[in-house]
């Protein structure tokens, strides 16, 4: 709404109007904050996830060359 609309009911209302545009402009403005935090949220949640199936393309297997005096015991 414009300015003078909102003076305009005011005027013709008094000062509950201007209490009611008050209160829908700061949920508006809430809900927009809301809504980046939980975007903010979502991308915190998907890099701190396991490596994802792209990151897996890249990784290298590395083998190892174990001499024979060493033995792995085995808990089974």
């Amino acid at each position: 709404m414009d300015p003078i609309a909102v003076i305009e009911a005011a005027k013709k209302h008094g000062i509950s109007v201007l209490l009611i545009f008050a209160l829908v402009w700061m949920n508006n403005r809430l809900s927009n904050v809301e809504e980046k935090l939980y975007d903010c949220l979502e991308d915190r949640a998907q890099a701190s996830s396991p490596m994802s199936e792209k990151q897996y393309k890249h990784i290298e297997q590395t083998y190892a060359i174990l001499p024979e005096k060493l033995k792995i015991k085995c808990s089974a």
